[in-house]
């Protein structure tokens, strides 16, 4: 049982090392237009990131503590606006 629980919590490190990762190559993407890393790409694994962390809200909404709940609500807003300025940024980017 506790090598089980130790490959959930690599694999819920990994994610979350991801998403980590995926944030910063946004922020910096967003914050440079020379940034070799495409927006599109970008804005696909953050969707990616996104579903998955509302799939784990849901999952968790009944059964969790506040504390976590009030985490993954934070990743779902920082998900949700990193994806609304990539929008705004591919939109003159693409002109």
């Amino acid at each position: 049982m506790a090598a089980a629980n130790d490959c959930d919590c690599r694999d819920i490190k990994e994610f979350l090392d991801s998403t980590w990762q995926c944030f910063d190559n946004a922020d910096k993407a967003l914050t440079d237009e020379r940034s070799s890393i495409p927006l599109n790409y970008l804005e696909s694994r953050l969707e990616d990131h996104f579903q998955a962390v509302n799939a784990i809200a849901i999952a968790i909404q009944d059964n969790s503590s506040a504390e976590l709940k009030h985490f993954v609500e934070d990743l779902l807003m920082l998900s949700r606006e990193l994806l609304q300025e990539i929008h705004a940024a591919k939109s003159p980017r693409d002109s």
